[in-house]
């Protein structure tokens, strides 16, 4: 992208940011995409913090982290104004594990887990009615640290 483009990119972003009711027309991919599908998921390493987007209508992210029995996790999934994430929590096997998506937290989802095995959870993060792009942050770290 070149400086003229990506100065329109941030001038855009501003100005939706101000008018607040606008919808984000253009949202670049993280650099984490391809994450379409449980085959492929991105990592996070615990402590972690990744910047990710749902650059198109209906972008869904896959997402694993490596954790150890008996231990809480804090995981925050913390969208700018124009998204309502949704979280899919799985097991290493891909059973279905919990849904978090509070009506009270509109634009971030964080929550504790603690895993009943050591071993790979995958999330599955997508925007409620798939329809809006936008940023979030992604965190996984064990509860109590910073």
């Amino acid at each position: 992208m070149n400086k003229l483009s990506l100065t329109s990119f941030f001038v855009l972003l501003t100005w939706v940011a101000l008018s607040g009711g606008c919808t984000l027309l253009f949202v670049q991919p993280d650099h984490y995409e391809p994450d379409d599908s449980f085959d492929e998921a991105s990592s996070i390493d615990l402590g972690e913090r990744q910047h990710r987007t749902f650059h198109v209508e209906g972008d869904d992210d896959y997402v694993k982290a490596y954790l150890s029995e008996n231990t809480e996790y804090l995981i925050s999934v913390k969208g700018d104004a124009h998204i309502n994430p949704v979280v899919v929590l799985y097991d290493e096997e891909k059973y279905w594990l919990d849904c978090i998506d509070s009506p009270n937290s509109y634009h971030s989802e964080i929550f504790t887990y603690v895993p009943e095995y050591t071993g790979y959870y995958y999330l599955w993060i997508f925007e409620w009615g798939n329809d809006d792009r936008g940023t979030y942050t992604l965190s996984v770290e064990v509860n109590g640290t910073d």
